[in-house]
């Protein structure tokens, strides 16, 4: 639902886990329980021109997607 709430005003890059590479998914998923995510979705958003991270977070966060699909929109 994350992600297709974003992708109604922004472009979105998806990785899925467990969905083809178990080692690289195991190893992805304990980076991000070390970065303190402690569920999914883990959402990050990139400044498209500086490839800045702009913002994180985890889980369905409705708030911020409604933040976020503003910026996108009002550009």
């Amino acid at each position: 639902m994350t992600e297709n709430k974003l992708r109604e005003s922004m472009r979105v890059k998806t990785e899925h886990l467990f969905e083809g590479n178990e080692e690289w998914s195991q190893r992805k998923l304990e980076k991000f329980r070390e970065q303190g995510y402690a569920s999914m979705p883990v959402v990050r958003i990139y400044d498209d021109d500086t490839g800045k991270r702009l913002d994180d977070w985890n889980d369905m966060r409705i708030d911020l997607i409604q933040k976020w699909k503003g910026v996108a929109e009002n550009g």
